[in-house]
């Protein structure tokens, strides 16, 4: 699924080893596990409440509102999003309300997702937050993918899974398994590597959270057979369009210059099909609206044709 999901550049044949290694350091157990879920700060009644609006765009917005209200991170990045560059009309505004009018609801609830688990899942022990960040960086990107590769019906939903792919890799960070394990080549074997030292691996914590957290079918179950689409069940498409949206933020990782999965033999610009560098664009926005350093765009979406 991705490369390399750590800050160093490692030997192939050091990826396995390595990664087993940590795993075994500190003695943990699925059931220990799936009972930290429940210690989480993630609180996605506001997620619940604007998903609902985006199904039924005549739904009173107002819930929403109110709940995010009582999110203080939550309710400053909306005012910073409305009024900065990409989204400033003119007048600076201070009121939720205006903020998310001035957004519209998809951006709302792509800001809301973003910010809800980013934050819940903030590990506080790790030296620097560099790991996590590229983490999120690649469901940011993979969120994207997803959302262009979906019907405009299903473009919410889509989004939702592909931004929480990853949530299980916090789950067992947050259980004192680092996430310099996920230095993987391949995700196969991280997964048996995963699955040998604690009965869990991250596909499955993930699903199981979001289940715990009240989302539906179609949200977990993509999420929790991102490895293995073929047994997704009636949600094998969404599980395929998983699939084909991480492949598509593995190949933009390596694209980018400062991404520890950078490539430097990668295909020049005259090989990039328009969905992707779509895809490029809509994360690169969304990816430097919060994170301190704006990502470094690859040679083949830089306008003047140099990396910056």
């Amino acid at each position: 699924m991705f490369r390399c999901l750590g800050l160093r550049r490692i030997q192939p044949a050091d990826r396995e080893a390595n990664a087993l290694s940590l795993l075994h350091r500190n003695v943990l157990d699925r059931d220990s596990i799936i009972a930290s879920i429940g210690d989480l700060s993630v609180t996605p009644r506001v997620i619940r409440y604007l998903s609902l609006f985006l199904k039924s765009p005549d739904a009173d917005i107002t819930p929403a509102v109110e709940a995010m209200k009582l999110e203080p991170v939550l309710t400053a990045a909306m005012l910073a999003a409305c009024n900065s560059p990409t989204h400033y009309r003119g007048q600076k505004l201070l009121a939720l309300e205006h903020a998310v009018l001035r957004l519209g609801y998809r951006e709302t609830y792509r800001i809301a997702l973003l910010i809800t688990f980013r934050q819940g899942l903030r590990i506080s022990n790790l030296p620097d937050n560099k790991v996590a960040d590229y983490l999120w960086s690649r469901a940011i990107t993979a969120a994207c993918a997803m959302e262009v590769l979906a019907s405009a019906a299903n473009a919410a939903a889509a989004y939702t899974v592909g931004l929480l792919h990853l949530v299980g890799c916090f789950i067992l960070a947050r259980n004192r398994c680092p996430l310099a394990v996920f230095n993987s080549t391949h995700p196969s074997a991280m997964l048996a590597a995963q699955e040998a030292a604690y009965g869990i691996a991250f596909p499955e914590a993930g699903a199981l959270a979001l289940e715990q957290w009240g989302f539906p079918p179609e949200i977990s179950t993509p999420i929790r057979f991102q490895l293995k689409p073929g047994e997704a069940g009636e949600f094998v498409e969404d599980t395929f369009l998983l699939a084909r949206s991480v492949a598509i933020a593995n190949f933009i990782e390596q694209c980018r210059p400062d991404s520890p999965a950078f490539l430097a033999n990668m295909k020049e610009g005259a090989y990039i099909e328009s969905l992707v560098r779509d895809v490029e664009a809509a994360s690169t926005d969304l990816i430097a609206a919060f994170h301190s350093v704006r990502p470094r765009r690859p040679l083949w979406a830089d306008p003047g044709g140099e990396r910056s």
